[in-house]
């Protein structure tokens, strides 16, 4: 079944097109609706069409409703000649406004086609929200929801190039499949969820928002991200710098594979052991605090982790790093736990140990000229009358400020 021409209705209700092969809206074709429903329905049958077709084509075509939702399910012929589901191209345009929901859902037995593909330039899909299902989603041009979510589920997932490929600025951008990145793929979202892999494909993943990893994702040539990054005890690699912003919290478990940078009021936190940073010089520094909480945080860097925030260990946590500690202007190594390597207070930084009062546990310590070591005293018992720390190995004080508190008269 072929369109062809200017389709405009208004006041219908639903309206529904049944094909038992093709729908095709071809270059030119609009259909328009106003307060109603579209559902495009293409090969649907119980027992599906065969033979060398997609099952819905836009080619150059548009499809506009203005309150209303549309629906596109398509099944291809299934034959080997690149057949699609659902496939939305050159330049087409579909379009919900007002409080319309755009639902496309294709399949395909072709191993050279797709069950959803957008894609072609100035090609857009957009909607108050939009929900995208296939067996393989091909997601190369622009995707967006104005108030909405953007939930995509299938077997494979490609996103497409650079702009902003999936847009829900909103709302939230849901992943479930596994996710190969296409060049410079941007999402717009206050969250973006990966539920399963992502394949980095040695290219960049720029999130305008939070971003949260439920699985592995690998080779990545680099992660931008403007909010929050969230790590679910899986493996994220990163070939860039992976940069946590001002402001922005990191929750990671699992391991980070990336020389990593904290910027100014940063927060590194954990829901379970990490490892993170690079084994190469200034493979971790941060300006930002990182908390270990009751877990263990190894921090991976040749020359020894660089800390310039807070770092707090928390009761029962580590925080291990083989290359030792570097306190920086700034830095402050606080808590109640165990720091595992040689550290060095800096000018400008701070050593104090427990959470008023408590008792950290460290290696060899130098406190050098301008740097402060900072106690509380109340009592004669270690680490609840008084700040203590233990340190198993040696102890340079020659050039710390002492500043000792009483917590009582």
């Amino acid at each position: 079944m072929a369109f062809s021409g200017i389709y405009t209705a208004s006041e219908l209700g639903a309206v529904t097109v049944t094909a038992d092969q093709s729908v095709i809206l071809t270059p030119g074709t609009s259909i328009s609706l106003e307060d109603g429903n579209l559902q495009l329905d293409a090969n649907q049958g119980i027992v599906a069409t065969t033979g060398p077709f997609t099952g819905i084509l836009l080619d150059g075509a548009s499809i506009s409703s203005i309150n209303g939702n549309i629906s596109l399910n398509g099944e291809s012929g299934g034959l080997p000649l690149s057949s699609h589901g659902v496939q939305i191209t050159n330049g087409s345009v579909v379009n919900s406004l007002g409080s319309g929901i755009i639902s496309i859902s294709g399949s395909t037995t072709d191993t050279s086609g797709r069950g959803v593909l957008i894609d072609g330039p100035l090609t857009s899909v957009t909607g108050s929200a939009v929900n995208i299902a296939g067996d393989t989603v091909d997601l190369r041009s622009i995707v967006q929801a104005t108030t909405g979510n953007i939930d995509v589920l299938g077997s494979s997932i490609t996103l497409g190039t650079a702009g902003d490929n999936l847009a829900a600025p909103v709302g939230n951008v849901l992943l479930n499949g596994p996710v190969t990145l296409g060049s410079n793929t941007q999402i717009r979202a206050l969250n973006t969820t990966f539920a399963s892999t992502l394949a980095g494909n040695a290219q960049n993943l720029n999130a305008i928002g939070s971003v949260s990893f439920l699985d592995d994702a690998t080779n990545l040539s680099g992660l931008s991200a403007t909010g929050n990054i969230v790590t679910q005890n899986v493996l994220l690699e990163v070939a860039t710098p992976l940069i946590i912003r001002n402001g922005s919290l990191a929750v990671f478990t699992g391991t980070v594979d990336a020389e990593v940078i904290g910027e100014q009021n940063s927060i590194i936190t954990t829901a379970g052991n990490l490892t993170i940073g690079s084994n190469t010089p200034g493979g971790f520094r941060t300006n930002g605090s990182i908390e270990t909480g009751a877990t263990t945080v190894t921090i991976l860097d040749s020359d020894g982790a660089e800390l310039g925030g807070v770092a707090i260990v928390g009761d029962d946590g580590s925080l291990i790093s083989a290359t030792g500690f570097q306190l920086t202007p700034g830095g402050e190594l606080t808590g109640n736990g165990t720091v595992s390597g040689a550290v060095v207070a800096g000018l400008g930084s701070v050593v104090s140990p427990g959470l008023s009062p408590g008792l950290l546990t460290t290696d060899s310590i130098a406190f050098q000229p301008g740097s402060t070591f900072i106690t509380e005293l109340d009592s004669t018992i270690p680490g609840a009358g008084h700040d203590q720390l233990l340190v198993n190995g040696s102890v340079d004080l020659v050039g710390a400020t002492r500043d000792a508190t009483r917590l009582s008269a």
